[in-house]
């Protein structure tokens, strides 16, 4: 079965949860978007809040000016004879008929009342005379740093000359402006950048979280899915592969048992019997040999050993059935190759790879076997002439139950755990795999490398 229609029926079996597991994510990412523009909107709402807040506090800041300036005026004016250092000396208006700008409403009443032209401030005292006097900035400069330093005065825009800021009142207006520092603002405005980006960030960082997050439950689900077809698949093989030479076995020991069988063929049902003994002794010592390997707790002996001899000893085990099915074998042994490792896994590993070179390849079958030392490590090749892998399953071969999906491999014996078993004992062995097929039709090579044992090292 290939990956993509394992896949198209694994989504037809599986759609209702996978519904609701994309509803879930939907509302779980619509739930981050919402937090995010919520979160950015009361943050501009702060914002503008605390610019408001700044304005109202400025004007009541204006207010205490002008009556704490107001206050130093008059107590100016009524000790004009000592003197005070904190505002110009007032200037006695000696002929008020001389001052248009001062208009008669002034002259004529109003104790204790200012009146303000442009930067001149009028004031007529409880002796009924009128002085004035310039607007001192720097006085006010210092009255608002005493206050507050967080806003700027400067003089009024909205007068021109002999234009009257306020009436006459019983308390001081001063033609100025007050606004709030330009860097105050900035700081406000960077201080709500800044959590706006943070908003935003950990907006960002909790939908990639959960991204990735689905993605792995994803995978893991891809996995279990799988797991479960291959599982199955594992259980039709090896109903297959324990049925056909127990059925074989049946056959031999019914004809042998009702009649007289010539002595030739007798020998010769005997042979095949034998063969299909050995071959559900190679099953189930496969199928225990993977369990034990997925528990990655046994323990192997390891001891040096010359895997040259281990290679021999699995190549005479299929010679026979190489000449019966007219297998070209090549082999090129190199002698003495001294790995460590255990005499039995390594045994299994070379049994899997040249059982499966033979059971896979097309006729006429050329096999290609080869065994030398190189750079430090021992190389086991074997290349066949059989049905190949395509390059977007090679990173499956190794999972135990997977077998290649196309029809060659479906009628082909086998169970799915052979290259698991080989893969997890060379892993063991700190050695390495390697696989290359140029696609379907055009063969497999299978590399195996051990580190060469170096007496001296251990």
């Amino acid at each position: 079965m290939s990956i993509k229609n394992f896949f198209k029926r694994s989504a037809q079996s599986s759609k209702k949860p996978l519904v609701i597991f994309g509803i879930i994510v939907v509302l779980l990412t619509a739930q981050i978007g919402w937090w995010m523009y919520f979160q950015i909107q009361q943050n501009n709402v702060l914002h503008g809040l605390h610019e408001n807040v700044l304005q109202i506090r400025g004007r009541q800041t204006l207010t205490d000016i002008n009556q704490t300036y107001g206050s130093l005026v008059i107590q100016n004016i009524r000790h004009v004879f000592f003197g005070n250092p904190a505002i110009a000396r007032h200037v006695p208006v000696e002929e008020i008929s001389r001052t248009p700008a001062v208009p008669p409403i002034f002259l004529s009443g109003h104790w204790n009342s200012f009146y303000v032209i442009n930067d001149l401030i009028y004031y007529k005292d409880f002796d009924d005379k009128v002085y004035r006097t310039i607007v001192n900035w720097d006085l006010i400069q210092e009255l608002l740093g005493k206050s507050e330093s967080t806003y700027l005065v400067g003089p009024t825009h909205d007068y021109t000359s002999g234009q009257f800021v306020s009436g006459p009142s019983s308390w001081l207006i001063l033609p100025v402006d007050i606004k709030v520092k330009s860097d105050v603002l900035g700081e406000l405005a960077n201080r709500t950048d800044r959590k706006t980006a943070m908003f935003v960030s950990e907006g960002v960082f909790f939908c990639i979280l959960l991204l990735v997050g689905i993605y792995l439950m994803f995978l893991a689900f891809r996995r279990e899915v799988l797991l479960q077809s291959y599982q199955k698949n594992f259980i039709l093989s090896v109903t297959h592969e324990f049925k056909s030479p127990l059925a074989s076995l049946k056959l031999y020991i019914q004809t042998l048992s009702s009649r007289e069988v010539p002595l030739e063929k007798r020998n010769n049902f005997l042979t095949h019997s034998l063969h299909d003994v050995e071959r559900l002794e190679k099953l189930v010592e496969n199928v225990l040999e993977a369990a034990r390997l997925d528990r990655d707790d046994y323990q192997y002996v390891m001891k040096p050993l010359d895997i040259s001899e281990v290679a021999h000893h699995s190549l005479k085990k299929i010679e026979d059935y190489a000449h019966e099915e007219s297998v070209q074998l090549d082999t090129d042994i190199y002698p003495s190759v001294v790995i460590k490792g255990d005499r039995h896994a390594i045994y299994s590993v070379f049994d899997n790879l040249i059982e499966n070179a033979v059971k896979y390849s097309l006729n006429p079958k050329k096999i290609s076997v080869k065994l030398y030392a190189r750079q430090r490590q021992a190389v086991f090749e074997i290349q066949d002439n059989g049905v190949g892998i395509e390059k977007k399953e090679i990173e499956w071969i190794f999972q135990k139950f997977y077998r290649v999906g196309n029809e060659m491999t479906r009628n082909t014996k086998g169970t799915g755990i052979g290259l698991f078993i080989v893969k997890k004992i060379v892993m063991r062995h700190k050695g390495d795999i390697r696989v290359y097929s140029g696609g379907l039709n055009q063969g497999t090579t299978f590399t195996v490398t051990f580190p060469l044992y170096h007496e001296n090292k251990e």
